[in-house]
């Protein structure tokens, strides 16, 4: 013990060492053992940061510390409800500082293990933010985010044309692509780059400038599966009630409240790059271009989704699905009523414009549509440039016996309430795949198998 006392204490004679070798050794192991280095459970609740035992995270301040460095690539798990408020005093006042960064992001994982965090004050200083700012290929789960706020959904706002509204864009026919660095905001998550996001919802509002918007997560190029967010959205670029902008994959999720913008405005998100599938959104849409599910589904496909809820646009298009489509709708279905203060130049019960590579296949619309006179107004497309087939609008519900407001409407075609509900859907609507896909109801509208679920 002497000589491992010398090591420590060269400088102190050896005489003195001895005699005090035994005090000193129990101070030294009170000290190592009070300090939070040595002792997870004073930093977290317990665990040891693996997959297989991960630290537990119980108050608004364990939440915080997960942001430091040496935290981004551990595992966490909730293991009460949080109440967040005490987070409008961090940070000098500025809110809590998001989780990862594009430069640090968050690679670990966070199950919140169904509980919730609530009325939690994020610090909108950095360009993406939500509890957490950046995920890199990191994973999410079982996650509640419930802000004090109720959402708003007054839907007032001054629309503008959308493009003045971006200080660099590019414009590709009526595309408008961003390429400036994507700034982002949602209330769990601003940027979900390649991570997966899983059975999370968000409930509130978000009101912020970023290029996108989302009430679950601002900019998704990851999975999100399972997961809900029913929050009062506004802003002025890319807003969606889900994600503002996705080139992920969307699967099984959905959204309610509502959107408000002075840019493009989507009930699940303001455009898709990739595959929306077996989603739906019951929002309130109002922007310049306006879509119930999507204002630009550009690339990839939306399968088997659904729309209610109202759309007010007043740019290029409104749409119940898609307010601009350039790829693929199949097998879905929107209940959207039009607003009659719209003034889009093109409103379609399915898509306001379906471009030259875009496809409507199997799918129905049935919400009032409303516009005035002068514009393209078609219960399937306003402007179809594409293909749409076996497809199919209620006559009366749209007020509109016209498949395509302009261009070709082969592939579209008008039934009445009588012959699109209850048992007769089927007879009537022969090409849908009634025994995998879609399903009849007593009395009402067909609807997707999944909804059972």
């Amino acid at each position: 013990m002497t000589q491992i006392l010398k090591q420590v204490y060269g400088t102190l004679g050896e005489k003195i060492m001895i005699v005090k070798n035994s005090s000193i050794l129990i101070l030294c192991c009170f000290f190592l053992a009070s300090c939070d280095i040595f002792d997870s459970g004073k930093t977290f609740d317990g665990g040891t940061g693996t997959i297989e035992s991960p630290y537990q995270i119980a108050t608004a301040e364990q939440l915080q510390r997960i942001a430091e460095d040496e935290n981004l690539d551990k595992s966490f798990i909730q293991v009460k409800d949080i109440n967040a408020s005490e987070t409008a005093e961090y940070n000098d006042g500025k809110g809590f500082l998001p989780i990862g960064s594009i430069g640090s992001p968050f690679r670990g994982s966070y199950n919140g293990n169904g509980y919730t965090i609530s009325n939690i004050k994020l610090n909108f200083s950095v360009p993406n933010v939500g509890l957490f700012g950046y995920i890199k290929a990191g994973r999410i789960e079982n996650i509640q985010i419930v802000q004090s706020e109720i959402p708003n959904c007054s839907n007032q706002i001054t629309l503008v044309n959308p493009l003045k509204q971006f200080s660099t864009v590019e414009k590709a026919g009526d595309i408008i692509i961003i390429i400036d660095d994507i700034e982002s905001a949602g209330l769990l998550a601003g940027f979900n780059d390649g991570g997966v996001i899983r059975n999370s919802s968000a409930f509130g509002r978000l009101s912020i400038e970023r290029n996108h918007v989302g009430g679950l997560v601002g900019y998704n190029s990851g999975l999100i599966v399972q997961s809900y967010s029913d929050v009062s959205i506004s802003s002025s670029r890319y807003a969606g009630g889900l994600t503002g902008g996705n080139t992920g994959e969307i699967i099984n999720s959905g959204t309610s409240g509502c959107v408000s913008t002075s840019g493009a405005a989507g009930g699940l998100t303001a455009y898709n790059t990739f595959n929306i599938s077996n989603s739906y959104a019951t929002s309130n849409i109002l922007g310049s271009i306006a879509g119930g599910l999507v204002a630009y589904n550009l690339f990839g496909s939306i399968i088997a989704s659904y729309t209610s809820g109202k759309i007010s646009g007043s740019g290029n298009a409104s749409g119940g699905v898609a307010a601009i489509n350039l790829a693929e709708i199949i097998n879905s279905y929107s209940l959207s009523e039009f607003s009659e203060s719209s003034d889009a130049e093109n409103f379609g019960g399915i898509a306001g414009i379906n471009r030259g590579d875009g496809t409507i296949i199997t799918s129905y619309a049935a919400g009032k549509l409303a516009g005035k006179t002068e514009f393209n107004i078609g219960a399937i497309a306003g402007l179809n440039e594409g293909s749409i087939k076996s497809s199919y609008y209620d006559i009366t519900e749209t007020d509109l016996n016209i498949g395509t407001g302009e261009g070709n409407s082969d592939g579209a075609t008008g039934l009445t309430t009588a012959e699109m509900t209850g048992p007769a859907a089927e007879q009537n609507m022969p090409e849908f795949d009634w025994v995998n896909i879609w399903r009849t109801t007593e009395d009402g509208y067909p609807v997707l198998r999944w909804e059972e679920e």
